[in-house]
């Protein structure tokens, strides 16, 4: 039963962890491209953070995969301990 729950809440945590880290990209180079074109701050972010994220989707989804195998594998994440 602990095996199918550390799954469960790795795969949880995965997508946790990427949807985070594409928020962030996004955010981070919206923010710079906006405050480099202050007249269409709205359209360059948006553009700029969509590009980001494509660029970076390789090492998004990986770095989310390995945190989240990781985390769970060791207990470390919230869901994943074992029974004290």
């Amino acid at each position: 039963m602990l095996i199918a729950r550390r799954i469960l809440f790795g795969f949880i945590w995965f997508l946790i962890f990427y949807f985070v880290a594409c928020v962030l990209v996004g955010a981070i180079a919206g923010g710079f491209a906006g405050a480099k074109n202050p007249d269409s701050a709205r359209e360059a972010g948006r553009i700029a953070g969509a590009e980001a994220v494509g660029h970076l989707l390789p090492l998004i989804v990986i770095g989310s995969l390995l945190g989240a195998a990781v985390g769970s594998a060791k207990g470390v994440l919230p869901g994943t301990r074992g029974k004290k």
